[in-house]
């Protein structure tokens, strides 16, 4: 209770075999895929980001989250823009619609800053998870994982 999982999707209890196995497999059928854009697009949303001073949420909340999803939406028909980050593609300045809203710049700011610290913590954490996923974990993830470390690394100089 009250601990970080890596497990996507919360499917490994319900995995009955191997997950490195599971991880492999579908790491096949990507491969297989005939056109790379038709694959899923994968975005991470944190909707509960504090301020470090207050503590209070940066984002106005619930009913103010669909204009993430419309951003989302846009990103993948190529029509809001992108920056390229250690992490992933940010939204850029202006894919996001705030209009009406009462957030103001340093919140946007702060809500697609990167603390590389917490990223380095979080590879470290991702090494843990695939550990205890044996032996037969695919070397793809492995090569990922220290890929995301090398560009934070990069980032950080």
């Amino acid at each position: 209770m009250g601990k970080l999982r890596h497990d996507p999707m919360a499917m490994r209890p319900f995995i009955g075999y191997n997950v490195g196995d599971y991880f492999a497999h579908w790491l096949r059928i990507g491969a297989q895929a005939p056109q790379q854009t038709a694959l899923p697009r994968i975005f991470l949303v944190n909707w509960f980001r504090r301020d470090a001073d207050s503590g209070r949420y940066l984002w106005p909340g619930f009913g103010d989250n669909i204009r993430v999803l419309d951003c989302i939406a846009k990103r993948c028909a190529n029509e809001a823009e992108g920056v390229d980050t250690p992490i992933g593609i940010l939204p850029g300045r202006g894919a996001l619609n705030t209009a009406g809203l009462d957030i103001s710049d340093e919140d946007m700011d702060a809500l697609f800053s990167i603390d590389q610290n917490q990223w380095f913590e979080e590879v470290e954490r991702q090494r843990d998870a695939l550990r205890t996923c044996g032996d037969q974990v695919p070397d793809a993830l492995w090569i990922e994982n220290r890929r995301l470390y090398m560009r934070l690394a990069a980032e950080q100089q």
